[in-house]
Parts: C-alpha cells; sequence; structure tokens
C-alpha cells in the first residue's frame, strides 16, 4: 500500500498525533464509499469531477511526477491560517 504524506509525514501518523487514536484504514474506505451513496440520496446524482480528481492525485502519486495540484487541506498556520480548510497547492508524494 502507498502512504500518502503530508509535509513528509506518513497520514497515518498525522491522524494519530491529532486524534490519539490508530487510523483505520478499511473503515476510512468503507465510510467513504458508503458517502457517496448518501451524496446521490441528497442530491440526485453524482459528479464526475470528484473521481477525475481523485484519479489525477493518484496518478501523480503512482508516476511520481511530482506536479502540484489544488487539494484542500486544513491549514495549521501555512499563509498564516490555522483551523481553516482551504485548497493550496501541494506536491503528493509515494513513500520510499
Amino acid at each position: 500500500m502507498v502512504a500518502l504524506l503530508v509535509y513528509g509525514t506518513p497520514i497515518a501518523d498525522l491522524y494519530q498525533q491529532r486524534t490519539g487514536l490508530p487510523l483505520d484504514r478499511k473503515a476510512m474506505a468503507d465510510k467513504v464509499r458508503k458517502l457517496g451513496f448518501e451524496i446521490y440520496a441528497g442530491k440526485g446524482c453524482t459528479e464526475y469531477g470528484v473521481a477525475g480528481t481523485i484519479a489525477e492525485i493518484c496518478r501523480n502519486i503512482f508516476t511520481g511526477s511530482h506536479r502540484a495540484l489544488a487539494v484542500s487541506c486544513i491549514l495549521d498556520g501555512e499563509y498564516g491560517v490555522s483551523g481553516a480548510a482551504a485548497g493550496v497547492p501541494a506536491v503528493l508524494a509515494r513513500v520510499a
């Protein structure tokens, strides 16, 4: 499995640091899968944009392109902002 890094820290470690709990990857995958159905139930449709964006993010991680992408994350002092989610440029890379 490919680990996701946030500023060089594996996301599982970051999650545990922030919540005090281990990251349950299976539970997260199940939740994301169920949320798709909830979105469909609420909107009556789903959009291809989300899937296309996720595919682009995965493609960049798997190919090692190191291309900057706009991703949403909770800022922790970046740009002078903390505790707010914003779309910011990020380079997503595979953990060696």
